[in-house]
């Protein structure tokens, strides 16, 4: 048979009308067709490598069994590992995903949900790029008035209204700063961003707490902030060269923006004859691949992120199919000890 396989093919091929076909092939048979007839369409149709007609679908205003999913960076490993916990759950679910990337804009995510509305997905997962409350609330909305539900991952407010799938940002760094004391350490400083990201503030509010609690000084001295969150290389560069320039303020850095980061400082300081973490350690957050093989191996916050990644498309086909179900999963984070990080106690 050449060309697109149509219903009325399938339909002539099993000696029944197209409208038969139809009410197989999406589930909505009911008892007006028999068994055996289901088994031969079915059977027909996968024979003739059937396809449906998407466009045709979209045309009659009907949702297609596919994930809308926008990410800030697809380059960033945390993201990939996350990714693919999404489309696995999704596959198992009988759904694909669309990836799309955001640059960490605005204008990006508009983009992407625009992309979303127009291929008109059965639900949208959103790593988003800024607090809720500004523009980013806005393409919510717009989503949501299409009848497309929303999850968010990873960056979300602890209290807001859609669905979401993340840890408890403020009690990681906490407890970072507690792992880095429990080490010896007393001056600990910390990368941190001028970024309005609610991740990221709850991240830099549970290092100001746990310093306070455990009586440590803080000064803003010790705080190496920059307005971006994904750094190019030569901002990382600044800021590992700044931190090399006052090893004497502190023995231990966090750095909460994440381990991409933190790597880059480890290559840099390996440059310029810094031996980490004999002159200076460093910790990580996120548990990426290439924190487990650089030299010294990176001591970081492990975030679950496939099962992150799976939880939030389950969280979504149960919007979907509009079954009731938790509107927070928060994951249990995991601190990852590895040799980045000088145990001061141990060599005294």
């Amino acid at each position: 048979m050449k060309g697109r396989v149509t219903l009325k093919d399938i339909a002539a091929a099993a000696g029944v009308s197209a409208s038969t076909v139809s009410l197989v092939l999406n589930g909505k048979i009911g008892s007006r067709v028999s068994a055996a007839t289901v088994a031969k369409i079915r059977d027909i149709a996968e024979n003739l490598h059937y396809q449906p007609d998407i466009n045709a679908q979209r045309l009659k205003g009907k949702a297609l069994p596919i994930i809308g999913l926008v990410v800030p960076n697809i380059t960033n490993y945390f993201y990939s590992e996350m990714t693919k916990g999404i489309m696995d759950a999704g596959a198992n679910a009988g759904y694909n995903v669309i990836l799309l990337n955001s640059e960490n804009t605005l204008q990006g995510e508009q983009l992407a949900a625009e992309a979303f509305l127009s291929v008109r997905v059965a639900g949208a997962i959103v790593c988003g790029v800024c607090e809720p409350g500004t523009e980013e609330s806005v393409i919510l909305e717009e989503l949501k008035r299409a009848g497309i539900p929303v999850v968010k991952i990873d960056r979300c407010e602890w209290n807001e209204k859609y669905p979401r799938v993340m840890i408890d940002n403020y009690q990681a760094a906490y407890d970072s700063v507690k792992c880095l004391h429990r080490l010896g350490h007393r001056k600990i400083g910390i990368i941190a961003t001028t970024w309005d990201l609610g991740i990221m503030n709850a991240r830099e509010q549970g290092y100001q707490q746990a310093m306070k609690d455990l009586d440590l000084e803080i000064s803003e001295s010790m705080i190496y902030r920059k307005k971006s969150y994904d750094l190019t290389d030569e901002e990382a560069d600044e800021i590992a060269d700044d931190i090399s320039k006052h090893l004497n303020r502190h023995t231990a850095i966090l750095a909460i923006p994440g381990d991409v980061l933190a790597i880059e400082c480890i290559v840099y300081w390996k440059r310029h004859g810094i031996n980490v973490p004999d002159d200076i350690s460093i910790m990580g957050f996120d548990n990426v691949y290439m924190g487990s093989i650089i030299e010294p191996a990176l001591t970081t916050v492990d975030q679950p992120k496939y099962e992150m990644g799976k939880g939030a498309m389950e969280l979504l086909i149960k919007a979907i199919e509009g079954r009731s179900g938790a509107k927070r999963l928060v994951y249990q984070y995991q601190i990852i000890e590895r040799n980045s990080v000088r145990n001061i106690c141990a060599s005294e």
